[in-house]
């Protein structure tokens, strides 16, 4: 089922690594979550929610954080009117 093996599709796969990937934040699990989420972008690179919350879990790990401000930037650029994402950059956010 995780592997790409079975009867599920990739969005519902894609659906399912990043209600993992927020459970195992959620635990405070970053190295885990970290490993779902981006499967999520891999599956969809588009996929505006899971570049926003890969962005945030990169700087929340103070790594590579132009990358994070990045993908946070990009997440902004497909979902400008989201409310839930911040046009701060990650790492302002987290330190300011």
């Amino acid at each position: 089922l995780l592997s790409g093996e079975g009867n599920i599709g990739d969005k519902d796969r894609e659906s399912l690594f990043y209600q993992i990937s927020f459970l195992y934040a959620r635990e405070n699990e970053l190295d885990k979550g970290l490993f779902y989420i981006q499967k999520v972008v891999t599956l969809n690179p588009d996929n505006a929610d899971a570049l926003n919350f890969l962005g945030y879990v990169y700087a929340e790990k103070e790594q590579n954080l132009d990358e994070a401000e990045s993908l946070v930037m990009r997440a902004i650029q497909i979902k400008p009117n989201n409310p839930l994402f911040s046009s701060k950059k990650p790492t302002a956010r987290l330190c300011g």
